[in-house]
């Protein structure tokens, strides 16, 4: 038997084996080297996504820090083949110091005028790197056309004119339109501004009206956070998106009727305050160096536009019946008098107010919205004009009276002349009573809750002096002037002074003199009265007879 050979056979063998591991390591060695490359790839995309989550939240933390709070994104920029190095934003870097708060008053602090600016701007909507908007202004300082400067993560990225004639929402219409703006140049425009690639996550966009001053006042809905993305977002997001911009919407424009009724009245009271100030120290004189050209006493006469014939009455007893007579009253008792009334619509009735004050230059028309219901109005806008006219009505006294009462100008003017270094002074015939709350009421106070409930029920007005006759001292008068912007109006004259000044350090003078009534006899040695009148008709009830009569036998015969 022959013995056992493996020939050949066992070399092939061993060669299979050898290739068979030689590809296995090769593999493993490959598997391993993949492995490592896409753990470096993770770790590259880790490392992305981690500085892509930093920026966003400190964009988000910066605009928390400069608004107070950020909502959620609203609006998508969707841009579909965004380009693949996109560069860092370059321009101009957002200065919070140049700002000044919407509806704000500005101007040179060492002018002789103060500066009011009321500007509205609001962000409508951010798409496709395009954001849009609309202004308005209510300030003849900001004519138009409005500037608006955006900025992206604080960074500036267009300055744009709004000339865009845009069909806005009918609240926006009506708050662009209200209080008689009718500024040339200034109706509602809208703006477009484009703005450049970005990167993909949340950006911060600001908008802000360029004032002439080189401040800016920031648009509603301003910071606005939005999501930059390639990918249009889905169905519900874009329903969550739409329900969302028009929730924010309303909010906005409900917020902006807010700062109508509170802030822009602030505003122009703190306007008005500083133009005072500033006019003074171009005079170069302080309040108590420009005493020696001040009145004693400017008496302001309520009169109704179409009251010519009371008027004249007036003129035919105790006031000036020319510009001649009226300066001689001001030489002799240093005393000027004024019909105060408000300029009816049309020109008709314009134009014999206008003929009635060029030949008697007596009146003070009060060309302004919302003061033909409101005789306390009347009297602050009487009090505003008369401060800063030209024919130098700064006083020491404003009497408030009615046209249809008789006035004894010797007695008030020795009156006031004893009291001018009284102080604060709130003078007439003083009266309280109960506020009533009862529509069928013709005294029913509309404002009553404003009262408060007594322990017993029902309130009181604070005291008050009755609205034929009244008198404040110089600073109350300036007060009430400055402030009349922010001073509620109840329904009732007298009732609205006393509210006014009941939470001021005022000195109240209750006396009968300034209320005589016209229908006793005053020719029986007692005190010289101030004024007559029937309390019953707020006046005389016959002023064509009973004025005359009154004023030849009480006033003429005691001068």
């Amino acid at each position: 038997m022959r013995p056992y050979h493996r020939g050949n056979g066992g070399v092939a063998t061993s060669k299979l084996w050898l290739t068979i591991s030689f590809v296995a390591s090769f593999y493993v060695v490959g598997r391993l080297w993949s492995a490592s490359t896409e753990i470096n790839y993770l770790q590259d995309e880790l490392e992305t996504v981690t500085k892509l989550a930093r920026e966003q939240k400190e964009r988000i933390t910066l605009a928390e820090e400069q608004s107070g709070t950020i909502t959620e994104p609203i609006f998508y920029s969707v841009r579909p083949h965004p380009p693949k190095n996109i560069p860092s934003l370059k321009g101009k870097t957002l200065n919070l110091d140049d700002t000044v708060e919407d509806f704000g008053s500005y101007g040179d602090e060492d002018s002789n005028s103060a500066q009011f600016t009321a500007v509205i701007a609001e962000i409508d909507l951010i798409e496709a790197g395009t954001v849009t908007g609309w202004t308005c202004s209510f300030s003849s300082d900001v004519p138009g056309p409005i500037n608006v400067v955006i900025y992206v993560d604080r960074v500036q990225v267009a300055d744009v004119t709004a000339v865009q004639d845009i069909d806005l929402p009918a609240a926006a219409r009506f708050i662009c339109n209200r209080e008689g703006n009718n500024i040339p140049g200034a109706a509602p425009k809208g703006f477009v501004a484009k703005f450049p690639a970005l990167p993909q996550g949340t950006h911060l966009l600001r908008a802000f009206v360029q004032l002439p001053s080189g401040k800016k006042v920031e648009a509603h809905h301003s910071p606005a956070a939005f999501i930059e993305s390639a990918i249009e977002p889905d169905g519900t997001e874009q329903l969550r998106r739409k329900d969302a911009i028009i929730l924010r919407r309303n909010a906005e424009l409900v917020s902006i009727l807010e700062e109508f009724k509170t802030k822009i009245p602030w505003r122009k009271a703190e306007a008005a305050a500083i133009a005072e100030e500033n006019r003074l120290h171009a005079l170069g004189k302080n309040d108590d160096e420009n005493e020696s050209n001040r009145l004693l006493a400017l008496i302001l006469v309520h009169s109704e536009p179409k009251d010519h014939r009371f008027r004249a009455l007036a003129r035919k007893t105790w006031v000036p019946s020319n510009p001649t007579a009226a300066k001689e009253l001001r030489e002799k008792l240093n005393i000027a008098i004024k019909f105060i009334t408000s300029m009816p619509a049309g020109p008709s009735l314009q134009e014999p107010l206008r003929q009635e004050q060029a030949e008697f230059q007596d009146l003070i028309l009060i060309e302004e919205d919302n003061v033909d219901d409101c005789d306390a109005k009347k009297v602050l806008a009487a009090l505003s004009l008369s401060i800063s006219n030209d024919e130098n009505l700064d006083s020491d006294f404003y009497v408030v009276t009615r046209d249809t009462i008789v006035v004894d100008l010797d007695a008030i003017s020795k009156m006031l002349d004893d009291k001018k270094s009284q102080g604060n002074l709130y003078m007439g015939c003083m009266k309280s009573g109960d506020v009533v709350s009862n529509i069928l009421s013709q005294w029913d106070e509309p404002d009553a809750k404003r009262f408060g409930v007594r322990n017993e029920g029902g309130s009181a007005y604070p005291v008050h002096a009755t609205k034929e006759f009244y008198v404040v001292s110089r600073y109350l008068g300036r007060y009430l002037a400055r402030g009349r912007s922010v001073l509620h109006s109840y329904k009732f004259e007298d009732t609205t002074m006393g509210a006014w000044l009941v939470g001021l350090e005022v000195n109240y003078v209750d006396d009968g003199k300034f209320c005589c009534s016209s229908k006793d006899p005053c020719m029986q040695g007692g005190p010289r009265c101030v004024a007559y009148y029937d309390s019953t008709c707020n006046g005389m009830c016959e002023p064509e007879t009973e004025m005359k009569k009154i004023y030849n036998e009480c006033v003429r015969v005691k001068s």
